[in-house]
Parts: C-alpha cells; sequence; structure tokens
C-alpha cells in the first residue's frame, strides 16, 4: 500500500492561494524591471480593474497555522488600502521582506509576517495578469512573450521573452570544501562590482548585499534569497564595510 504524501495533501487544500511574497516574486521572474517598479505597475494593473470606487478587484484572504484559507470578514477591513500599504514598503525598502522564522545577519533585510500570512486567490488573479504563470508549481521555461506589451500606464518596461519562474532557493552548507576561498572570490568580484557601479550597490556610505544579490538573481533567474547571506558574509570577511 501506498504511504500519503502528507505534504502532498495539505497543499491541495490552499492550491488556488498565493501569498502576497510569493505573488510578486512570480511576476517579478517574468518581467524585466526594477522591483520598486515592478511594484508600482502591478499596482497601476490591479488599479485599472476597479470598478466600483475604493473597492478591491481582488479579495485579500488569509492563511492560518493549518493552511485554512480564508477571507477577510472584518466590515471595516480596507482590501485595497492593505494591498497598496504593503507594495509600499517593498517600493520603499526596495526589496521583498523575510519572514521572522528565516534567520538572516544581512542589516538590510526586513520582517514582515503580513506578506506571507495574506494573499489572494489566483483565479482572480487572472483576471487581472491573464497570461502570468502564478502555478505553485515550478514552471516550465515557456516564457511569457505574449505578455510583452503592458497597458500603455505601465512603469516599467517590460521585456518577457525570457524563461519564467524561479529554481528552487539553495540551501548553503555551513562547511564545504573551498568554502573559504569561495567567500574571498565573492568579497573581492562584490568589491569590483561596487567599485564600477557607483552608488547603484551602496546604502548611504556601505555595502548592500542585498541590493548585489538581486543583481545576481535576477541574472541568473533564481530568488535572491538564497544569496543575501552568503554575500553579506563574503563582504564581512573581506572587510568591506556594511550598514548596521
Amino acid at each position: 500500500m501506498a504511504m500519503i504524501d502528507v505534504r502532498a495533501e495539505i497543499e491541495k487544500t490552499n492550491k488556488d492561494f498565493i501569498n502576497i511574497h510569493d505573488f510578486i516574486e512570480k511576476i517579478r521572474s517574468q518581467v524585466k524591471g526594477t522591483l520598486p517598479d515592478i511594484c508600482i505597475w502591478i499596482i497601476q494593473e490591479i488599479t485599472n480593474k476597479i470598478t466600483i470606487p475604493e473597492l478591491s478587484p481582488v479579495s485579500v484572504y488569509e492563511i492560518d497555522e493549518f493552511y485554512r484559507v480564508t477571507p477577510r470578514s472584518d466590515p471595516f477591513f480596507d482590501e485595497l488600502n492593505f494591498i497598496e500599504r504593503k507594495f509600499k514598503l517593498v517600493i520603499n525598502n526596495k526589496i521583498l521582506p523575510i519572514n521572522s522564522d528565516e534567520y538572516s545577519e544581512i542589516p538590510f533585510d526586513w520582517v514582515d509576517n503580513d506578506f506571507f500570512r495574506f494573499g489572494f486567490s489566483i483565479k482572480e488573479l487572472q483576471s487581472i495578469f491573464p497570461t502570468a504563470n502564478l502555478s505553485k508549481a515550478i514552471p516550465k521555461p515557456l516564457g511569457w512573450g505574449e505578455y510583452a506589451t503592458p497597458s500603455p500606464d505601465a512603469s516599467t518596461s517590460v521585456v518577457i521573452d525570457t524563461p519564467a519562474g524561479h529554481s528552487p532557493d539553495i540551501e548553503w552548507e555551513k562547511s564545504f570544501a573551498g568554502r573559504s576561498a569561495a567567500l574571498d572570490i565573492i568579497g573581492a568580484i562584490s568589491k569590483i562590482l561596487v567599485e564600477k557601479s557607483g552608488s547603484k550597490y551602496l546604502y548611504g556610505e556601505n555595502v548592500s548585499a542585498s541590493a548585489i544579490a538581486d543583481s545576481v538573481a535576477e541574472m541568473i533567474e533564481k530568488s535572491p534569497a538564497s544569496y543575501r547571506k552568503l554575500i553579506g558574509e563574503a563582504l564581512k570577511k573581506s572587510g568591506i564595510a556594511t550598514a548596521e
């Protein structure tokens, strides 16, 4: 008798739910532009679908510790305002937040569990982003070329003929052969990158490991969360100043 895959069974209960963080990451993997510009564009696309003033065209759902998805029943909960406030945080911080359960020594990371606790119905989102791949499965590299012509109001240039989706996050081992040398190399390359790029990778007068990780992730199409800690560690090992 085959064993039951409990995780798969749990996931079935919320297969139409995607949290705010993962939704932004999904869209980000299929468009070209900075993270703040992409968030501005998403909000514009949502706003363009409003048919009743001040009423969000997509509902906000909440997932509890038992993976049960429920709509917000609070009559005073302003869904559109909530969505805009969360996206504005990403725009201002220029990076996505981490979950409080994640461990990070990078000073540029910030925590907001609302991005993981709240989200949307994939079916509802498809009415606004009809050609976006919002599947929870790792997408096949089919691209999203038909979405290369966004609405005239879109703030970010969109060129979507690259493969869609992220590869699974990398789990960096605490110890592996050549780790010390790898950190030295990453630190040296990061220093060269900062020197050649002016203020793009600076936060004040210090180096932003998250900004470097975002550029690395964009080039090789993986989640930047996989690289922030390693790059931050390499910067510290190399004696490069990072923000406190």
